[in-house]
């Protein structure tokens, strides 16, 4: 039977090596016209379609093999970086967490994704008049919207708010706001509390 030190040492670069292959695979895909971006992107950015862009959220970052993985959509793709690769908004590769979206400006070769450019989107500024706390939050959705007289939207992609939402929320996506406008309530002095995925 094989000990446990053995396991993880021939699972490491299974998972390397299939990370490596389904980023080969997605580079055929792009070859294909399949958009490197998240569903919602392109609601919200104006780029060109056939920019060499990848955004989506980030996944993880392996430093032994120079690698970054980057959530899009539904799958991960996987990028390569070099000591040209730039970085932008963050200090260091370690200190991006799974709350940073990405845009990473990448050049294609036969083997993959390697990353000229890395933007982690920098955290939205909210004012503190404006923010609640998670127990306020927590006390809120104790009452539901009704007796707590607020209303609870999801500024999320669909897709996010079908994984899982607060209770009580609706979905009013970002960029159809201008669209579901009868999700807003009519009594204009009534609490409307909004919440997307993260600090971003």
């Amino acid at each position: 039977m094989m000990n446990n030190r053995y396991r993880r040492l021939l699972i490491g670069p299974l998972l390397l090596a299939a990370g490596l292959f389904y980023g080969t695979g997605l580079a055929s895909a792009a070859d294909e016209g399949k958009a490197l971006w998240g569903p919602n992107c392109l609601n919200c950015h104006n780029f060109d379609p056939k920019a060499k862009l990848i955004m989506g959220d980030f996944q993880s970052y392996s430093r032994q093999a120079n690698l970054l993985t980057v959530k899009v959509g539904p799958r991960p793709v996987v990028v390569k970086l070099t000591d040209q690769t730039k970085l932008e908004n963050a200090k260091g590769y370690r200190d991006i967490t799974g709350d940073n979206a990405l845009k990473i400006a990448f050049e294609e070769k036969p083997d993959g994704y390697y990353a000229q450019k890395v933007t982690v989107k920098p955290p939205l500024k909210v004012p503190d008049n404006q923010l609640l706390s998670t127990q306020e939050m927590e006390k809120l959705v104790a009452l539901g919207p009704a007796s707590g007289k607020f209303v609870l939207l999801d500024s999320r992609p669909p897709y996010r708010f079908q994984e899982e939402r607060i209770p009580g929320a609706q979905n009013m996506p970002l960029p159809n706001f201008d669209k579901l406008t009868n999700l807003l309530p009519q009594d204009k002095g009534q609490m409307v509390i909004f919440y997307c995925q993260g600090s971003t």
